[in-house]
This record gives structure tokens, C-alpha cells and sequence, in this order.
């Protein structure tokens, strides 16, 4: 067991700054390398929902999946918390808790009608893409507004920037005149 556990911490350290490393490398924020890591280690839940199906047994299907995401939350995210506190910067965070929301508001609604129906599941599942593309586009600005923040540069597209470039474009034209204006030097003739 103690060797089960250490093995599993060391992994999950090694999986985290191999993710971070590559994510710098590749200009991917952290926010959005979570998702991705969330939608990863989703794959056993969806194994066992999926067998539980099969079985006949839709209990075992859904309870995983509320136990999981409960767990994620409360215990995961909590026992986190107790260890370094956690700062929320930025829309990813936002967005995300908006989207859990509703995530968790889909499934109640479900739940309170008693079914789960193929359209369902399919409205379900086209609102993960559109909730992966949202989620890595909001987290792409995040990361712009950061590098930004720490070479104190305006995040590309915002009102900052265009205020910046025009004010640049407006100095270098003054320079380019005073630069016409000053009088030529000539060398003496000797």
C-alpha cells in the first residue's frame, strides 16, 4: 500500500511538470492543460458508466459519476486548498465555474425527470465540444494577458494595445519630422 501510494504521488508530480513544460513550449496555458488533463482522467469513469450500461445496471452509471465529480470537488480540490491557497485569475476560472453550473444543472434536470435519453446525451456531448473550444479560447487570452502583465506590455486585441500602437505610431511620426527639420551638417572644406 505505502508503495502504491508513493509510486502514484510520483507519477502524478512527474505528469504535472512534464504537462506544464510542454505547455510552455507550446504556448498552451495551464488553465487550459488542466481540461485537457480532466478530460484524460475522465476515460475510466467512462469505462465503468459505459459497462454499468451494458450491464443493465443505470444506478452504478450515474452514482459513479456524481460520486467522481463530488470527490474532484470536495476532496481533490479541497485537500489542495489545505495546502497552498489557490488564486483564481483571469476568465478561465470563471467560465469554468460557470460551466460547471451548468454542467451539474443538465444532469439535475435529467435526474428530476427521471431519464436520461439519447438526445440528451447527444445535446450532452456537443455541449463538451463547444465547452473544450470555449475553455481553450478564453484560456489562450488568459496566457496573452499574463505575458503581458509580466513584460507590462497590453494583451494582444484589447483597447490597450491599439491605444499603445497608435501612441508608438504617433511618436515615430514626430521623430521622422524632427529628423527633416534639423539642419544638415556639412563637412568643412579643407
Amino acid at each position: 500500500l505505502g508503495l502504491g501510494l508513493y509510486l502514484l504521488m510520483k507519477t502524478g508530480y512527474t505528469v504535472v511538470e512534464n504537462t506544464a513544460a510542454l505547455g510552455k513550449k507550446a504556448g498552451i496555458s495551464s488553465m487550459a492543460l488542466g481540461v485537457g488533463l480532466g478530460v484524460l482522467t475522465s476515460m475510466p469513469e467512462l469505462v465503468v458508466s459505459t459497462a454499468a450500461l451494458a450491464a443493465g445496471d443505470a444506478s452504478i452509471a450515474i452514482s459513479n459519476i456524481t460520486g467522481s465529480n463530488i470527490a474532484n470537488l470536495m476532496l481533490i480540490l479541497g485537500a489542495t486548498a489545505t495546502l497552498k491557497k489557490i488564486e483564481s485569475k483571469g476568465m478561465s476560472w470563471k467560465f469554468n465555474a460557470a460551466a460547471m453550473l451548468g454542467a451539474t444543472a443538465i444532469l439535475g434536470a435529467q435526474m428530476a425527470v427521471g431519464f436520461l435519453n439519447p438526445v440528451a446525451g447527444g445535446l450532452m456531448l456537443g455541449a463538451l465540444g463547444l465547452y473544450l473550444w470555449k475553455s481553450y479560447k478564453i484560456a489562450q487570452k488568459d496566457a496573452a494577458s499574463e505575458k503581458a502583465e509580466a513584460g507590462k506590455q497590453p494583451a494582444p486585441g484589447t483597447r490597450e494595445e491599439a491605444a499603445a500602437l497608435a501612441e508608438k505610431a504617433k511618436k515615430d511620426a514626430e521623430n521622422a519630422e524632427q529628423e527633416k527639420k534639423k539642419p544638415e551638417m556639412k563637412a568643412p572644406k579643407w
